[in-house]
Protein backbone atom coordinates (compact mmCIF):
# COMPACT_ATOMS: atom_id res chain seq x y z
CA UNK A 1 0.00 0.00 0.00
CA UNK A 2 1.32 3.44 -0.95
CA UNK A 3 0.66 6.08 1.71
CA UNK A 4 1.57 9.75 1.58
CA UNK A 5 1.89 11.51 4.91
CA UNK A 6 1.44 15.26 4.63
CA UNK A 7 2.71 17.48 7.41
CA UNK A 8 1.71 21.12 7.55
CA UNK A 9 3.19 23.81 9.73
CA UNK A 10 0.31 23.70 12.19
CA UNK A 11 0.92 23.09 15.86
CA UNK A 12 0.66 19.40 16.67
CA UNK A 13 3.96 18.04 15.35
CA UNK A 14 4.09 15.26 17.99
CA UNK A 15 1.08 13.66 16.28
CA UNK A 16 2.93 13.55 12.96
CA UNK A 17 6.01 11.99 14.51
CA UNK A 18 3.95 9.35 16.32
CA UNK A 19 2.13 8.45 13.10
CA UNK A 20 5.47 8.10 11.30
CA UNK A 21 6.77 5.87 14.09
CA UNK A 22 3.74 3.60 13.75
CA UNK A 23 3.64 3.47 9.95
CA UNK A 24 7.37 2.83 9.64
CA UNK A 25 7.40 0.08 12.27
CA UNK A 26 9.00 -3.24 11.28
CA UNK A 27 5.60 -4.96 11.34
CA UNK A 28 4.26 -2.67 8.60
CA UNK A 29 7.44 -1.86 6.70
CA UNK A 30 7.07 -4.66 4.14
CA UNK A 31 3.40 -3.81 3.48
CA UNK A 32 3.51 -0.02 3.42
CA UNK A 33 5.42 2.32 1.12
CA UNK A 34 5.61 5.75 2.75
CA UNK A 35 6.41 9.16 1.31
CA UNK A 36 6.35 12.49 3.11
CA UNK A 37 5.25 15.85 1.81
CA UNK A 38 5.97 18.90 3.91
CA UNK A 39 4.57 22.39 3.87
CA UNK A 40 7.07 25.23 3.80
CA UNK A 41 7.04 25.55 7.61
CA UNK A 42 6.57 21.93 8.70
CA UNK A 43 10.22 21.15 9.45
CA UNK A 44 10.64 24.35 11.40
CA UNK A 45 7.60 23.64 13.59
CA UNK A 46 8.69 20.04 14.22
CA UNK A 47 12.16 21.21 15.24
CA UNK A 48 10.68 23.83 17.59
CA UNK A 49 8.00 21.62 19.15
CA UNK A 50 9.83 18.29 19.27
CA UNK A 51 13.55 18.96 18.81
CA UNK A 52 13.48 16.23 16.15
CA UNK A 53 13.35 15.90 12.38
CA UNK A 54 11.16 13.85 10.06
CA UNK A 55 14.32 13.01 8.13
CA UNK A 56 15.40 10.64 10.90
CA UNK A 57 12.90 8.09 9.53
CA UNK A 58 14.85 7.70 6.29
CA UNK A 59 11.75 8.17 4.14
CA UNK A 60 11.50 10.03 0.83
CA UNK A 61 10.73 13.67 1.68
CA UNK A 62 9.19 16.09 -0.83
CA UNK A 63 8.35 19.73 -0.31
CA UNK A 64 7.46 23.03 -1.89
CA UNK A 65 6.40 22.73 -5.50
CA UNK A 66 8.28 19.55 -6.39
CA UNK A 67 5.71 18.38 -8.91
CA UNK A 68 8.12 15.67 -9.98
CA UNK A 69 7.10 13.75 -6.85
CA UNK A 70 5.48 10.46 -7.87
CA UNK A 71 2.22 11.20 -6.04
CA UNK A 72 1.76 14.58 -7.75
CA UNK A 73 0.26 12.83 -10.76
CA UNK A 74 -3.17 11.25 -10.94
CA UNK A 75 -1.67 8.35 -12.88
CA UNK A 76 0.46 7.50 -9.86
CA UNK A 77 -1.95 8.31 -7.04
CA UNK A 78 -1.23 6.77 -3.65
CA UNK A 79 -3.69 4.43 -1.98
CA UNK A 80 -4.12 6.78 0.96
CA UNK A 81 -3.03 10.14 2.32
CA UNK A 82 -3.17 11.62 5.78
CA UNK A 83 -2.30 15.19 6.71
CA UNK A 84 -1.27 15.57 10.32
CA UNK A 85 -1.24 18.15 11.65
CA UNK A 86 -3.35 20.01 9.14
CA UNK A 87 -3.33 23.78 9.28
CA UNK A 88 -6.62 25.52 8.60
CA UNK A 89 -4.98 27.14 5.58
CA UNK A 90 -4.20 23.71 4.09
CA UNK A 91 -7.64 22.36 4.97
CA UNK A 92 -9.34 25.35 3.34
CA UNK A 93 -7.25 25.05 0.18
CA UNK A 94 -7.98 21.32 -0.10
CA UNK A 95 -11.70 21.86 0.51
CA UNK A 96 -11.83 24.44 -2.28
CA UNK A 97 -9.62 22.59 -4.74
CA UNK A 98 -6.71 25.03 -4.55
CA UNK A 99 -3.55 23.05 -5.24
CA UNK A 100 -0.89 25.74 -5.04
CA UNK A 101 1.84 23.58 -3.49
CA UNK A 102 2.79 19.92 -3.40
CA UNK A 103 0.87 19.21 -0.18
CA UNK A 104 -2.43 20.46 -1.59
CA UNK A 105 -1.70 18.96 -5.02
CA UNK A 106 -1.16 15.52 -3.47
CA UNK A 107 -4.48 15.85 -1.62
CA UNK A 108 -6.12 16.89 -4.88
CA UNK A 109 -4.76 13.79 -6.62
CA UNK A 110 -5.93 11.47 -3.85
Amino acid sequence: MKIVVGISGASGAPYALRLLELLSSPALKEHVSLSLVLSSTAEQVIALECKRSVREFGLPVFEGRDYGAPFASGSSAPDAMVIVPASMSSVAKIAHGISDNLLTRAADVV
